[in-house]
């Protein structure tokens, strides 16, 4: 049976309702509740990257349609890809997990650059086309395009996801 990490990526405030928010950015918070919601009722972990240093400390949060429930994981990342100087490597090295799939925010940097240390560190990689978002549509559109063909991920919807993914016998 294959096991699924969800990574739930820079999901702040700061970043949703902030001056550097994505185009649409609310559009993802139903996608990324229910696909979470489902890897919390089968067991697969949930884990949220978010960047340590944002511009202000007091939105440095992740909001609250998406709070991280008890058993998941928070990892704050110090640059834009989610393995760099984190523990994110070992803690899916402990749990098992050689398939992550990718939601949140900033297509063009932090999902995109955690893909690609996933993708160096033999991981297998599954982007929810909506369940990720950028500053411009254009650019996420871009983005997943870059990271499905050079990266080798497969881009799904969360709809889909479950269909394609997971046995008929449950997870």
């Amino acid at each position: 049976m294959q096991k699924y990490a969800l990574l739930i990526i820079n999901t702040l405030n700061e970043y949703i309702y902030g001056d550097v928010k994505c185009e649409a950015p609310t559009e993802i918070i139903g996608p990324i509740r229910e696909i979470s919601s489902l890897f919390r009722e089968n067991g697969f972990p949930v884990i949220y990257l978010y960047d340590f240093e944002t511009k202000n400390d007091c939105e440095e949060k992740i909001i609250d349609d998406l709070a991280p429930k008890e058993g998941d994981f928070i990892i704050k990342k110090r640059k834009y890809s989610g393995f760099y100087g984190t523990e994110l490597d070992e803690t899916l090295e402990k749990k098992n997990i050689k398939n992550l799939v990718f939601s949140g925010l900033q297509t063009s940097l932090s999902v995109r650059h955690t893909a690609a240390d996933a993708y160096y560190r033999d991981y297998n990689c599954i982007m929810l086309t909506n369940a990720c978002c950028d500053v411009k549509k254009d650019l996420h559109l871009k983005s997943i395009l870059y990271i499905r063909d050079f990266y080798g991920a497969s881009a799904v919807s969360t709809m889909n996801f479950p269909r394609l993914y997971l046995s008929e016998e449950g997870i």
